[in-house]
């Protein structure tokens, strides 16, 4: 019926907003953490370590997993 398909579009746009919210979240996170390694690459500083770290527990999120631990830590690390 309309109903149930106007129901499953407005329950597909809220997902595909939310989906797409995480995912850009995530996205500008890969980008600036890639960015500050490239800058520490071969340094050897204890902050490389760090920030290698951190990309691997970015590469573990989940769909929906809080990303504001690690975009906490990416800017201590400013």
């Amino acid at each position: 019926s309309t109903a149930e398909e106007a129901a499953l579009q407005e329950g597909f746009d809220i997902g595909y907003k939310q989906g797409f919210t995480w995912a850009k979240s995530v996205g500008k996170l890969r980008g600036r953490l890639a960015a500050k390694r490239v800058v520490l690459k071969d340094s050897g500083s204890d902050m490389e370590l760090q920030l290698e770290e951190l990309a691997r527990r970015v590469e573990q999120l989940k769909y929906g997993d809080s990303t504001s631990e690690l975009e906490h830590r990416l800017n201590q690390s400013d």
